[in-house]
C-alpha cells in the first residue's frame, strides 16, 4: 500500500501540484472525530475536497501511511479501498478533485432500501417498517409516473428531491406530510453512508432546504371534559369499556395504544404498574392511584371478597342484623326507663334507595346522636361507595347554599326544613365522610389484592387487562416482559384491535355529543398539555412519555401545544408596568 501512495505523490508532483489525504477535526475532546479530505496544493494555493465518507475517529487515521488503521468498529478494507479508488480516479481525471459520489455510481438506491427494511434492524420494528414501506410505495409511484422502474444513488440530486416533493403536493398531500416523507428518504441516505457494503458518500440533503412545517395546534381535552368523561353514566357496555380504556390511557401518563392493548395482569402486581414500552423499550413503573383502581374495577366489576352473596343483598342482611341488635338494646333501655319515648323507626324497605331530602325530612334527626343514632348509620350502610360520594357532594352543597337548591325541576328544598335541621348537617356529613373513608380503604385494598392475585397466578398473569386481543395469538411472547419480539402477524392483530378501538371511541364521541375527536392519541396530547400547564420540567415530561431522548421531547413540545408560559410572561410584564 505504501508504494501506491508514493506513486500517487510522484504523479501529482510531476503535474506541478501536491496532493494528500488529511484528517480534519469535527469535534474536539479526548476522542476527537472528523472527516477525510483531499488536499491539493497548486501554486501555493490550497484546495480541499471532502471524500464524503462517514465520520472517523482521529486515532483511527494513520497520516504517515495515508490509510485507516484496523479497529473493531471499522472495516479498514472498505475505507482504504475507497481511498485507493479516489487516488486512481484522481490520476485518470488529470488531477481533478472529485468525491466518490461525483463518480458514476450505478448502484440501486431502491435495492439498498429493500435490503435495509428486510434486514435485522427492522426485524421487530414492524410499526416503523410499515411507515417506511408507505414512503417507498409513494416513491415507486413517482418513478412510475416518470416511466422508470429503478433509482440509482447518482440520481439522488436536489432537483430530484424538488421534483418528488412537487409530485406529492400535486397528489393532494400536505406540506407537512411531504416533508415527513422526504425526511424518511434522508434517513435511508444516512444509513447507506454507514453501510459497509454500499459506503455511499453522496448526501443530496446537504444542499436541500426543507420547507418549514405548518404549526397546527394539537387537539387536547380540558379538565372539565375529562371530568365529564369520568362522571357521565353510559349504558352501552362497549362504549363504557372504550371510555374506561381512554381514561386509563390519560391517567397513565398518556399511555400509547399499543401499550394499552398489550397490558397484562402481570404488569399490575404489588400495587404498581410496571411495563416496558413497545415502541421505545423505555421502562415505566409507578404506584397505581385510586383513579386507576376505580377504572380497573369498572372494567372487571371487582367486588369485595369473602362472601359469595351480592353486595346489595349482603348490605340488607347486615341491616337486618343491626336492626335486631338495636331492638334488643331498645328493650333493655325501656326496662330501665319506661317513660323514654321510642324514636321513629322506618321499615327496612323505606331505607333502601331512599332519596336524601325525604330521609332528612322524615327521620327524627334530633335523636340521631343519641340512643337512636343507628337510624342514620343504617341509612348510610345501605349505600355503596359511589352513592356515599354522591350524597357527600349533595350535603356539602346543601350546607354551602344554605338549603336553597332545587330537588328537581319543580321542587325546591323547603326553607323550614333547612332551618329546623341545619345544625345537624355537618354532623351527618362527618358520618358520611367517615364511612366513605372506611369503604374506600376496603375497596381499594380489595382491588389491589385482586389485581396482584391475577398478576401472579399462572392461569391469569398473561391475560390481557383490556380484552381486545386473544392470548392464543401471542403465546410465543406472553412470557416476556414486553412485546418487542412480536411477529409481523401479531403486530397486525394489535393494529387491527387499535382500529376497532378507535371506531368505538368515535361512537362514544357521538353518544356524548362531544365536538372534539376522540381517538387513541388524544389522551397522550391531553396529558402532555396538562403537564406543560403545570410547569413540569422537560426531563420529567420526557420520562413520562417514554421518549428515546430529551431532544425528541423538545421537538414534540415546540409544535402543536399552546404555550401558557409565554402568556404568563407577557401578562406578568404588562401587569408590572401598570403598577408603576
Amino acid at each position: 500500500m505504501t508504494k501506491k501512495v508514493d506513486l500517487f505523490s510522484k504523479c501529482s508532483a510531476n503535474m506541478g501540484y501536491t496532493i494528500k489525504f488529511i484528517f480534519r477535526t469535527l469535534e474536539k475532546g479526548n476522542n476527537p472525530t472528523g472527516y477525510l479530505y483531499l488536499l491539493k496544493i497548486e501554486n501555493r494555493k490550497k484546495k480541499y475536497k471532502s471524500l464524503g465518507l462517514p465520520p472517523l475517529r482521529e486515532k483511527d487515521w494513520d497520516d504517515k501511511r495515508q490509510r485507516v488503521r484496523k479497529h473493531d468498529n471499522i472495516d479498514p478494507e472498505v475505507w482504504n479501498s475507497a481511498i485507493e479508488q479516489t487516488q486512481k480516479d484522481f490520476i485518470n481525471d488529470g488531477g481533478t478533485l472529485k468525491t466518490l459520489a461525483e463518480r458514476t455510481d450505478t448502484r440501486s438506491f431502491l435495492q439498498f432500501i429493500d435490503k435495509l427494511l428486510s434486514g435485522p434492524k427492522f426485524k421487530t420494528k414492524h410499526g416503523t417498517r410499515t411507515k417506511y414501506l408507505t414512503v417507498v410505495k409513494k416513491l415507486k409511484s413517482y418513478l412510475t409516473s416518470k416511466h422508470r422502474i429503478d433509482l440509482q444513488f447518482n440520481d439522488l440530486t436536489v432537483d430530484f428531491l424538488d421534483d418528488f416533493q412537487a409530485y406529492m403536493l400535486e397528489k393532494g398531500m400536505t406540506q407537512n406530510s411531504a416533508t415527513h416523507y422526504l425526511k424518511v428518504l434522508q434517513t435511508f441516505v444516512k444509513r447507506s453512508m454507514l453501510d459497509r457494503e454500499f459506503m455511499n458518500t453522496h448526501n443530496p440533503f446537504v444542499n436541500f432546504k426543507f420547507e418549514k412545517k405548518e404549526v397546527r395546534l394539537k387537539e387536547t381535552l380540558t379538565r372539565e371534559e375529562i371530568v365529564m368523561l369520568l362522571d357521565t353514566p353510559i349504558q352501552d357496555p362497549r362504549l363504557d369499556q372504550a371510555r374506561n380504556m381512554f381514561l386509563f390511557q390519560f391517567f397513565t401518563g398518556g399511555m400509547r395504544v399499543s401499550d394499552l392493548l398489550t397490558l397484562r395482569f402481570r404488569n399490575l402486581t404489588d400495587g404498581k404498574l410496571s411495563y416496558r414500552m413497545l415502541k421505545t423499550q423505555h421502562p415505566i413503573e409507578f404506584e397505581l392511584t385510586e383513579t386507576h383502581l376505580d377504572l380497573l374495577a369498572r372494567v372487571h366489576e371487582f367486588e369485595p371478597k369473602g362472601d359469595p352473596r351480592p353486595f346489595g343483598q349482603l348490605a340488607i342482611e347486615t341491616l337486618e342484623q343491626r336492626r335486631s341488635e338495636f331492638e334488643m338494646d331498645l328493650d333493655v333501655k325501656e326496662a330501665v326507663d319506661p317513660k323514654e319515648p321510642i324514636p321513629y323507626r322506618p321499615p327496612m324497605s323505606w331505607l333502601k334507595n331512599r332519596p336524601l331530602y325525604v330521609f332528612l325530612e322524615e327521620v327524627d334527626f334530633h335523636n340521631m346522636f343519641g340512643f337512636s343514632g343507628a337510624t342514620v348509620d343504617e341509612y348510610i350502610v345501605t349505600m355503596d361507595l359511589q352513592t356515599i360520594r354522591k350524597t357527600i357532594t349533595e350535603v356539602e352543597h346543601l350546607i354551602e347554599t344554605k338549603g336553597r337548591r332545587k330537588i328537581s325541576r319543580t321542587r325546591s328544598w323547603p326553607d323550614y326544613l333547612y332551618s329546623k335541621k341545619k345544625d345537624l348537617f355537618p354532623l351527618f356529613l362527618e358520618r358520611l365522610q367517615k364511612r366513605e373513608a372506611e369503604q374506600r380503604m376496603k375497596f381499594y385494598a380489595t382491588v389491589t389484592e385482586e389485581l396482584h392475585q391475577l398478576g401472579t397466578s399462572a392461569k391469569s398473569k398473561n391475560a390481557f387487562v383490556f380484552p381486545r386481543l386473544h392470548e392464543e395469538d401471542f403465546e410465543a411472547v406472553l412470557n416476556n416482559d414486553n412485546f418487542s419480539g412480536a411477529t409481523e402477524i401479531q403486530y397486525r392483530k394489535i393494529n387491527r384491535a387499535s382500529i376497532v378501538y378507535n371506531r368505538h371511541l368515535k361512537q362514544l364521541q357521538e353518544h356524548l355529543g362531544m365536538k372534539k375527536t376522540l381517538k387513541t392519541h388524544l389522551p397522550r396530547t391531553s396529558f402532555t398539555n396538562l403537564m406543560m400547564k403545570g410547569k413540569v420540567n422537560h426531563r420529567d415530561i420526557s420520562n413520562t412519555l417514554g421518549h428515546s431522548s430529551i431532544s425528541v421531547t423538545d421537538e414534540y413540545l415546540k409544535t402543536g401545544f399552546t404555550n401558557d408560559g409565554v402568556n404568563s410572561v407577557i401578562k406578568g410584564t404588562s401587569d408590572d408596568f401598570k403598577s408603576e
